[in-house]
């Protein structure tokens, strides 16, 4: 995927989006979601560094009980964007 964005990533396939939620799946049922989504941050903060790039490049793992009420929609926004490839996805198979 290079660093392009899911959104505008016309070579993101269907076929390989499925492949990456279900590798996602494996792993988020075997060390938890949660862990895996901490884990996942901090090693990305850590490539950033690496980098010499900001880390506030990198997602920040938080509760929506920690976010404004414009940031709980803009959240919930990116949510339905995934959650509609995930339920088109899951009808295919």
């Amino acid at each position: 995927m290079n660093k392009k964005d899911l959104h505008y990533d016309s070579e993101y396939t269907e076929l390989r989006m499925a492949r990456d939620f279900e590798l996602v799946k494996i792993l988020g049922d075997q060390i938890g979601y949660g862990n895996m989504m901490e884990l996942a941050a901090v090693l990305w903060r850590d490539k950033l560094r690496a980098e010499g790039l900001p880390e506030s490049g990198a997602f920040a793992v938080v509760g929506n009980y920690d976010l404004t009420p414009d940031q709980t929609k803009s959240v919930c926004d990116t949510h339905r964007v995934y959650d509609s490839w995930l339920k088109k996805i899951k009808k295919n198979k």
